[in-house]
């Protein structure tokens, strides 16, 4: 089995021998059949040849009881076959045809008697790796002895039995088989499936949103790297063993891959523990059978490659044409061809590795010139030997072909690319859905008044008295801090929220209407250093101070913008506010003596607690947009007043006992105002507080915009949402689209050529020097090319038609026989009239 996939000798199934034989004089000799009347020429009786050559095979294989020997069966008698693979008998072929093209007669008898035929091998139990070749060399023997036995005859110890007269035996077999580029294309199939779908089916991901995930965390994990670049230098090795038709690398590397990637997937599927493919119900035991099934195909194509041996081209040289599948001119290639072309990078890694593997005489810009030489005219071959072939020269072209392959096609094309983004992100889109808000904090907070902003203090400041200066600092001090205890909740209808507008908003869905509640007392107590205590007394309660409320939102997209923040103008505090404040920070104790009881607590929220009223503290209803900050004031003008008190934990009616937190409570409400038309007239206080069942704490209402989930918003972030498309891709295929309809006037002495059969061929030759080492004939060849194309009046003799036709080859459109007169009216239609010939 080695002997015969390694060796580079080795005969692939089937074998077979030419052979040519001197046809006898006389007619009564063996191996002649009936000579034919007419012509009195003789002919040979194969099947007699067939039968001496077997037993002079068996004969010369007596000695060697290892194996059974080969056997001979006629496969073919045409004389054209056999000489294929003759040298001697083509030569007197064409020397014969030459002959008889001048009128000229040969002289001599030696080239009108011999007659060709091709034998198969069956060596069927033979261990040779060479079977044809040690035929041929038993024939060669038994061809010597019979020689020999002539000119000695006292000597002669051969079997006496007829053989016959042997001109030249020549041993060949089927060759190399080119399996490479099916075995790519399946090899990138299964790249490409590593890519999609390695992380859900190695990784714990049940959602199936993993390389989405890698995308936004933008970074990826390096067992995924390591399995995309192995998978992508296995290709690239391959490459180069075909390229240099190492086959005994290529076994090698065939089962070294099928075992590394046979182990790695049973692994895996037999991996006990949380991982374990058996037991998950997302189909990943699919997934990776799939990308067995894959794998297997490429191991099977890769196994015949090894058994059937890679085609030679020349002596020991490696021949890179760009395709052996070129030639082909089949729709199905054609598309390979484009898939190939248009998949970005893969033709200038392929050209730039080749150029790399093989040796050569040109250098890379030769190199490129001669691969866009042959693409340009393999692309033009097509077009002649389908498109134009089948098309009769002047017919109009079918409908079919107009409306729907190129030209409706093309428009509808181009009108899709325009118009797709629009349907993609609009509200149309079934990846567009509500993106509520699922969790919200409050921080209502005091920043101090100072004219000039925010100092830092740099060494030491001292007044024109020599005492030493002080500046005031700007500060912020956070005083409610809400949001761990909140209700988030879808009101039944807008007209129950009371926002004192009189057209709900353009929602299409309920859910992205929210109302949101907090509790009324702050999550945090409130505390303050003395230093801080003295500044916030000193500072922040001030006349020109601002309490303002901000408002933290988070919901689950954008992924890059999941929190908004919803900030209010602020209040600034007047003289009043701040006597207020002053009053409830210096509290101590029940107002009078009064008693505070629960009853009295829940129906006037404030009772026994000095409380400072902020009017409008913040807007009610705020909208919030897929991108950008929130805005105030949606549909209405509405405010939300509050009041603010500070609380503690003494018990009631005992002044002596001290209290161990203090914190600060808000409480608001809203007011409808006299002009709203969901107002009663009899209804005197038109306040009321909207989250009044929880505790009267502050309330937001929130209308959010529907926004991309899913894959569609990871494909809104790449390609940055409805702009970024149409700059980045639509306006591109614009330019590509105007690139290809444009200036084609310049490339007509290039790609409109009638025949590309001799440029083609010329090619062809380039690659085969450059196979067998003639670097000196490559180079001098591609010159010529050069000098084809630099010249167009000889490019446009070598574009000819075999016919020597400076059109293309085209079916006629009428037949050549005229029509009947009873047919043929002989009217004619000129500028809209008919005439009468």
């Amino acid at each position: 089995f080695y002997a015969r996939v390694l060796s580079p000798d080795a005969e692939r199934d089937p074998s077979f021998v030419a052979v040519s034989v001197r046809v006898p004089g006389d007619a009564k000799a063996p191996f002649v059949a009936e000579t034919n009347a007419s012509s009195g020429k003789k002919s040979i009786a194969w099947n007699e040849v067939e039968a001496s050559l077997n037993v002079a095979i068996r004969e010369h294989k007596r000695d060697d009881q290892t194996s059974p020997p080969p056997r001979l069966s006629l496969a073919s008698t045409d004389a054209r076959v056999a000489e294929t693979f003759l040298f001697d008998a083509e030569e007197r072929r064409r020397r014969r045809a030459k002959n008889n093209a001048t009128g000229k007669s040969e002289q001599g008898s030696d080239t009108e008697d011999i007659s060709c035929a091709v034998f198969a091998v069956d060596a069927s139990g033979s261990v040779s790796s060479t079977p044809a070749a040690d035929v041929a060399a038993a024939l060669e023997a038994t061809q010597l002895a019979r020689a020999a036995s002539a000119s000695f005859p006292e000597r002669s110890d051969s079997a006496s039995f007829p053989f016959p007269d042997l001109v030249r035996v020549a041993p060949f077999h089927r060759g190399g088989r080119d399996f490479y580029f099916a075995t790519c294309a399946v090899d990138f199939a299964a790249f490409a499936f590593v890519v999609l779908f390695y992380q859900l089916t190695v990784h714990a991901d049940a959602a199936g949103e993993a390389l989405v995930e890698t995308y936004h965390q933008g970074l990826f994990p390096i067992d995924y790297v390591l399995a995309t670049t192995s998978c992508l230098a296995l290709v690239v090795l391959d490459r180069v063993l075909y390229l240099h038709k190492a086959h005994v690398l290529k076994t090698a590397y065939h089962f070294l891959s099928f075992a590394f990637f046979s182990a790695f997937t049973f692994k895996l599927y037999h991996h006990h523990g949380a991982l374990s493919l058996r037991a998950t119900e997302t189909g990943r035991d699919g997934l990776l059978r799939v990308f067995f099934l894959l794998k297997s195909a490429s191991f099977a194509l890769n196994a015949r490659q090894v058994r059937s041996g890679y085609k030679r081209h020349g002596h020991d040289g490696v021949y890179s044409s760009p395709a052996s599948s070129a030639s082909r001119v089949d729709a199905l290639t054609y598309l390979g061809s484009a898939l190939y072309f248009a998949t970005p990078f893969l033709y200038e890694l392929r050209v730039l590795l080749d150029y790399a593997c093989v040796d050569s005489s040109l250098d890379l810009h030769d190199w490129l010139k001669l691969e866009n030489i042959k693409r340009d005219l393999r692309k033009c071959d097509f077009r002649n030997r389908n498109a134009r072939a089948m098309h009769p020269f002047g017919s109009p072209q079918p409908r079919s072909k107009k409306v729907l392959a190129q030209g409706g096609g093309a428009f509808v094309l181009l009108l899709s690319v325009v118009l797709a983004p629009f349907f993609i992100f609009s509200t149309s889109n079934p990846q567009v859905g509500v993106n509520p808000v699922y969790k919200v904090s409050l921080n209502v907070s005091i920043s101090s008044a100072v004219p000039n902003g925010v100092h830092h203090v740099h060494g030491p400041l001292s007044s024109s008295d020599g005492h030493l200066a002080t500046k005031k600092l700007a500060a912020s001090y956070p005083l409610f801090l809400g949001g761990r205890r909140a209700s988030l909740a879808t009101p039944e209808t807008w007209a129950s929220l009371r926002t004192a507008s009189r057209f709900a908003p353009p929602v299409k869905a309920q859910e992205q209407v929210q109302e949101v509640c907090l509790a009324p007392d702050s999550d945090t107590v409130w505390h303050l250093p003395p230093p801080a205590l003295s500044d916030f007394n000193e500072t922040g309660i001030a006349v020109g101070s601002r309490l303002t409320a901000e408002w933290r939102l988070t919901r689950a997209l954008p992924a890059d913008e999941t929190v908004v923040v919803a900030a209010s103008r602020g209040v600034v505090l007047d003289e009043k506010t701040v006597a207020a404040f002053r009053d409830a920070l210096s509290f101590d104790g029940d107002r009078d003596g009064e008693k505070r009881d629960s009853t009295d607590e829940k129906e006037k929220p404030d009772a026994g607690f000095p409380s400072v009223l902020v009017k409008n503290l913040y807007p009610r209803v705020w909208r919030l947009y897929g991108a950008g900050e929130p805005a105030a004031n949606y549909t209405t003008t509405q405010g939300v007043d509050c009041v603010l008190s500070l609380r503690n934990d003494r018990r009631a009616g005992d002044k002596d006992s001290s209290f161990r937190a203090r914190w600060w409570a808000l409480r608001c409400f809203v007011d409808v105002g006299k002009d709203s038309p969901s107002l009663p007239e009899e209804e005197e206080n038109p306040a009321f507080s909207p989250c009044a069942s929880v505790g009267f704490g502050p309330e937001i209402v929130l209308v959010s915009a529907e926004v991309a989930t899913g894959a569609l918003a990871s494909f809104s972030k790449l390609v940055g949402g409805v702009t970024g498309m149409y700059v980045a891709y639509v306006l591109a295929v614009g330019h590509f689209a105007r690139g290809m309809t444009t200036n084609l006037v310049a490339r007509i002495p290039f790609v409109e050529l009638p025949s590309t059969h001799r440029l083609l061929k010329l090619c062809d030759d380039i690659y085969a020097m450059r196979a067998a080492r003639e670097f000196v004939l490559e180079e001098k060849l591609f010159w010529l090319l050069v000098r084809i194309y630099r010249s167009n009046a000889v490019l446009f003799e070598f574009s000819r038609t075999p016919a020597g036709g400076a059109t293309p080859e085209r079916p006629p459109l009428f037949s050549q026989t005229p029509l009947p007169a009873s047919l043929n009216p002989g009217l004619t239609r000129r500028a809209g009239r008919t005439v009468q010939r």
